[in-house]
């Protein structure tokens, strides 16, 4: 349930990020921190799904095998 709700937060935080980049786009908007930021949701997005996914897998299978 924890991990589901970091992800949800995470994806939040994406469309936050990309607003500045759509909005006013130059290429002296364009900034690595942003796009490092960016990444960076994007990975621990991927990374908290996938623990959850796997948790939620491993949770169903005991309830199955039991």
């Amino acid at each position: 349930m924890t991990a589901s709700l970091i992800t949800t937060l995470v994806g939040l935080v994406v469309p936050l990020l990309t607003k500045n980049l759509v909005d006013g786009f130059s290429l002296n908007d364009l900034s690595v921190p942003l796009i490092v930021g960016i990444v960076a949701a994007f990975i621990v997005q991927a990374v908290i799904n996938g623990i959850s996914i796997y948790l939620l897998s491993m949770v169903g299978q005991r309830v199955v095998a039991a």
